[in-house]
């Protein structure tokens, strides 16, 4: 309930993720307990474990991939249906959790809140877990003959070592931590060490440990935010919470009675079905538009409409498989052909580009521009530095002797102008330093984006550049700095010309142009660019130096989604396709900059 409450956005929950943490305590508890009592009795068969594994997670989960799918044919625009089949195959393989560490730019990035599949991650998680673990219990049982010391010793290493690793790459390498097995094993070990813990007799200790936990659960659902380092240090709460509450006790806690109550114990039941249908029933809705949250009354009605589907899969689905029971090896070998078959499906619908031809020309073409990149748009020169543990190219700032020499710098919006500024002015030759996120301004930082451009201003400092071009994402608490910049290169160059911000959007401008293309300035973020724009034009105080992006597509209160010839502006929210910049360019070239640098 925390997660769906959470991505729902329905009530203060900002720490409402951490139920996942929750889940994977409670399940290495359960797991174990299972494995190490048919252990103990020497009824332990591996395939008999896979075959109720496999009658459990697979019949639900591969459901929910397939109905997704076929509403997604529906509702996605190709390319977010191509990336859906990818996921598709990923989840039914077990492998959700590489798949969106690789393509999700991170749990919390606004990119993954439109994946119809990303809550399958945890699943991934899970099933990994199912792999490696019975196998790791079986080995240590086998050669200390059923200790339960040794199995503890195990334990106590996983979770120090994974609990290490979590915590310092949550600092380093955020969705590896994340997503991994690696990074979660320690909240699984910590549920499974319970298993051979003693159960806690006294009536004090045991109430005491329940409140405990409750109130570490709960702090860190009300607490908790994705803007905190999560798992890492943090994961430690509801995970220390779920571990004091399962942790056998020999009298039921009165501070646990909530949770034995009907409405509670109903909600377990139906709790997996519910996980897997809540996510891509909001999702969906959500791809509807242009995936902006609906209001608070379609989001109430679509959970009761995960309730729904949660109901009936547990009745319909998950009860009839946990009941069937055939030979292990033949349901495990059903299971595998039935994920087999679903993820070549996924791979089909990939490989045809999310079957385009379902949908008209024009919005094939509006679809294809949301594949642009800015590296796509930097030529063949590559002078656009995309990662920050990326090396910039020396070549970038060769100097011409015969040509006039023109610096660009700044980040991925003065990059994206680039190719179009070399064809409009043949005779210049730019140099150019760009870098993702990375701004020219003094005075530099000490960090990769600060190195490139301090290098890069050693030639204005050397007097081998006539003038420079800055452009990027600004922002208003950027004024004063700026000014200082374009200060210190006016004392050095012919030219100093500012390229303020950008027209943004809230999606990306082709997503809205086919979705809501009449209604596109509702989804614009105008106004705040427009004030962002002033402060910079007042601050300069120079139009020779400032100009007006902003000025390029719009008017006082509307703008233009599109080129005289009808191609979209922008190729994502906020970086203006080929077409987009080659008109940006034109006006710069008919207001006179850079015009007299060529003589």
């Amino acid at each position: 309930m925390a997660v769906l409450l959470y991505h729902y956005g329905i009530g203060p929950l900002p720490g409402g993720f951490v139920g996942v943490d929750v889940f994977f305590v409670i399940s290495g508890y359960l797991i174990t307990s299972i494995i190490s009592a048919e252990m103990r009795t020497g009824k332990f068969s591996l395939w008999g474990f896979y075959d109720r594994r496999v009658r459990r997670i697979l019949p639900a989960s591969l459901l929910t991939i397939v109905v997704t799918g076929i509403a997604g044919y529906f509702i996605l625009l190709p390319s977010d249906y191509a990336a859906f089949g990818w996921s598709a195959v990923a989840s039914a393989f077990g492998l959700a959790n590489f798949h969106f560490l690789w393509n999700s730019g991170g749990y919390f990035d606004s990119a993954a809140d439109l994946m119809p599949l990303l809550h399958m991650w945890s699943l991934g998680v899970e099933e990994q877990f199912y792999v490696f673990w019975p196998l790791i219990l079986w080995a240590v049982f086998t050669a200390s003959k059923g200790s339960a010391r040794a199995a503890v010793a195990v334990l106590a290493v996983i979770i120090a070592v994974s609990f290490g690793a979590s915590v310092y790459l949550t600092h380093t390498d955020q969705p590896v931590a994340f997503y991994m097995l690696h990074t979660r094993a320690w909240e699984l070990a910590l549920g499974a060490i319970l298993v051979f813990a003693p159960r806690i007799s006294n009536r004090i200790a045991g109430e005491a440990a329940s409140v405990t936990g409750l109130v570490l659960i709960l702090g860190a659902i009300f607490l908790l935010s994705s803007k905190m380092p999560f798992p890492g240090v943090n994961a430690l709460y509801p995970c220390i919470g779920a571990a004091l509450i399962i942790w056998p006790k020999a009298a039921a806690p009165f501070a646990e009675w909530p949770l034995r109550t009907r409405p509670f114990t109903a909600i377990g039941l139906i709790s997996f079905s519910l996980y897997l249908w809540h996510w891509p029933v909001l999702v969906l809705y959500r791809q509807l538009g242009i995936g902006d949250m609906p209001p608070v009354l379609d989001r109430v009605l679509l959970a009761a409409l995960a309730f729904g589907l949660a109901i009936a899969t547990y009745r319909y689905v998950e009860t009839p498989f946990r009941h069937w029971h055939p030979p292990y090896k033949k349901a495990v070998a059903i299971g595998t052909v039935a994920a087999a078959a679903i993820g070549a499906a996924g791979a089909g619908l990939s490989w045809s580009g999310g079957y385009p031809a379902r949908l008209s020309v024009e919005l094939q073409e509006l679809d294809a521009f949301r594949d642009h990149t800015v590296g796509m748009m930097t030529g063949n020169r590559d002078c656009f530095v995309s990662s920050a543990n990326a090396d910039f190219r020396r070549s970038c700032l060769n100097v011409s002797k015969s040509k006039p020499n023109v610096l660009l710098v700044g980040d991925s919006h003065l990059a994206m102008l680039a190719p179009a500024l070399r064809e409009r002015f043949p005779e210049i030759n730019f140099l150019q330093s760009t870098r993702a996120g990375c701004r020219a301004l003094m005075p530099f930082e000490k960090n990769s984006c600060g190195n490139q451009m301090r290098k890069a201003f050693q030639l204005v400092d050397a007097g081998k550049v006539q003038a420079v071009i800055m452009g990027g994402v600004w922002r208003a608490s950027h004024a004063e700095r700026l000014a200082r910049t374009s200060n210190w290169l006016s004392s050095r160059v012919k030219q100093v010309v500012v390229i303020g911000p950008n027209l943004r959007y809230k999606q990306d401008l082709p997503l809205i142009l086919a979705k809501d293309g009449k209604q596109v300035m509702k989804h614009s973020l105008l106004r705040k660019v427009r004030n962002v724009d002033e402060i910079l034009r007042k601050k300069l105080n120079d139009t020779k130096v400032y100009w007006s992006l902003l000025d390029v597509f719009c008017s006082r209160k509307s703008c233009t989604p599109r080129t005289p010839e009808g191609f979209p502006t922008h190729f994502d929210n906020s970086h203006l396709t080929t077409y987009g910049a080659k008109l940006a360019v034109q006006r710069l070239a008919r207001d006179g900059f850079l015009n007299n640098l060529a003589n």
